[in-house]
């Protein structure tokens, strides 16, 4: 899940995670809220709503947090497919829950940082057999570094919010598209048999007016110094125009 809620300041927050220093993999680094499918799971947008409930407490009441986008799929490099879910959370008065298993401390960090920065560094990685470099960024934060995966989901998702790239280069020299990257990775895989199965399951067409447009009118909104958020407002704001 990809938490956003409105700042005081007029600008959206990012609710993170750092997993408990128990857990088996990426203890103590920060995470957003999610997790596999489990079979109960009727869709993508379920998944994330289960997981931040499990991990955080946050309700899976859908006048409360609201689905905004579902974005095009990430590769891990543990080799998961992650597809990220834009939320946003409308009820200021919602209290955390942690589960002390998964979880030891949530916390915010402002969404536009991840456009201007600052970062503490930037590094190149070749990426699985290509050899290709991959830029992989690392922010500050209040409580430990946004790394990886996590960095670039939020990188994306103020790409899309704010309607403009970064202030830093964010892509090394022949850097391939992340759609390019899953084919590649999912043509490899030995349960893909031909390059046109492997384009078929790593296209995620989106609707034009999607992600982008959706986010666009949200932070369109912020910026009117008289917003009162509420489901009914956001309810006018995001019904889809005919």
């Amino acid at each position: 899940m990809v938490g956003l809620f409105a700042s005081r300041h007029g600008h959206l927050n990012i609710l993170l995670t750092r997993r408990s220093k128990t857990m088996r993999t990426y203890a103590g680094e920060t995470a957003l809220p999610g997790g596999k499918m489990e079979p109960q799971d009727v869709s993508i947008e379920e998944t994330a709503r289960r997981e931040a409930y499990e991990e955080c407490g946050i309700t899976r009441n859908r006048h409360k947090v609201r689905k905004l986008a579902t974005l095009a799929p990430f590769l891990t490099r543990g080799n998961l497919i992650v597809t990220p879910v834009v939320f946003f959370i409308a009820d200021q008065t919602l209290i955390p829950r942690l589960n002390a298993k998964e979880v030891d401390v949530i916390f915010s960090h402002p969404l536009p940082r991840f456009l201007t920065g600052p970062f503490s560094r930037s590094y190149e990685i070749p990426w699985f057999s290509t050899n290709v470099p991959y830029r992989m960024f690392e922010f500050p934060s209040k409580h430990s570094p946004i790394v990886g995966f996590t960095a670039d989901v939020l990188i994306e998702v103020a790409v899309l919010g704010y309607g403009r790239e970064p202030d830093y280069e964010r892509k090394a020299e022949g850097q391939l598209s992340m759609r390019e990257i899953i084919t590649i990775a999912l043509r490899e895989a030995s349960e893909f048999q031909s390059d046109e199965q492997a384009h078929r399951v790593a296209k995620h067409d989106l609707l034009e007016d999607g992600p982008r447009g959706t986010l666009a009118r949200l932070l369109h909104a912020l910026s009117r110094p008289s917003i009162t958020w509420s489901f009914s407002s956001l309810g006018k704001l995001f019904l889809p125009k005919l």
